[in-house]
């Protein structure tokens, strides 16, 4: 009976044995992949860095041209003509895209008029919302109060003499 007791323990033990090393090596495969990944992740952003450098250079080698239209005109011949920041003449747009603009701008005003709108019932809500904090302070304080009340009426019921 020892016997078999002892190799049912024995046999328990390997089992437990085999159970660890089996956990053991799933962890290390589990921790082994995660390193894969984000060595993967490492080398992507490292390949979309790299593209993006190329991109800026190839961007920085394209020669600057102006045209005749572009260059500083003298003021004095055309006074009322709209210039940028460097003295160029501003382009004007295209008329397919000024129509895109003014359909842009309109709704752009739609939007804000909108969200002032809103912003407008936001105030009021939070108004209201500070009335009624301030109602229910004022509410929980009476409520305070009388439950004291409650309690002094209470321990002098208590504390009075009784009358059979």
């Amino acid at each position: 009976m020892k016997a078999e007791e002892k190799q049912r323990k024995l046999e328990e033990k390997k089992k437990k044995q085999e159970e660890e090393k089996k956990a053991k090596e799933e962890k290390a495969r589990k921790t082994a992949e995660e390193k894969q990944k984000i060595l993967e992740e490492k080398q992507k952003a490292k390949e979309e860095k790299q593209k993006a450098k190329e991109a800026k250079k190839q961007e920085s080698k394209k020669p600057e041209t102006l045209d005749a239209k572009d260059l500083p005109v003298d003021p004095a011949d055309e006074e009322h003509v709209a210039r940028n920041l460097l003295g160029f003449k501003k382009k004007k747009p295209r008329a397919e895209f000024r129509a895109e603009i003014d359909v842009l701008k309109q709704e752009l005003t739609k939007r804000e008029e909108e969200l002032a709108r809103k912003e407008a019932i936001m105030a009021e809500k939070e108004q209201a919302l500070l009335q009624k904090d301030q109602m229910l302070s004022v509410k929980s304080q009476e409520l305070n109060k009388t439950s004291q009340k409650l309690s002094q009426l209470e321990s002098w019921a208590r504390s009075a003499p009784v009358a059979y």
